[in-house]
């Protein structure tokens, strides 16, 4: 599953590509998304696999967040790997 966070809708791409509940899309600046809010927003509400592998990357900032989210949800840390930028 892609849970994909965006400003607005306009900014999602190959949605399409994936089935039906497989691609998720927040956007925080328009009510257009699957979620409205942050992408921190959804990940709070969401329910978790706990085999899954996890890779946030976005601000270092969206990843403390998301990574303390996982974590406080039950998600083991090496399931969790992350990529950064500016």
């Amino acid at each position: 599953m892609i849970i994909h966070g965006i400003g607005t809708s306009k900014e999602f791409y190959d949605k399409d590509a994936y089935a039906t509940g497989e691609y998720i899309f927040c956007t925080s600046r328009d009510v257009s998304g699957d979620f409205i809010g942050r992408v921190t927003y959804c990940f709070d509400k969401a329910v978790y696999d706990m085999e899954s592998l996890y890779f946030p990357f976005d601000s270092y900032r969206m990843i403390d967040e998301s990574y303390d989210i996982l974590i406080s949800k039950g998600v083991k840390n090496d399931l969790i790997k992350s990529e950064g930028y500016f």
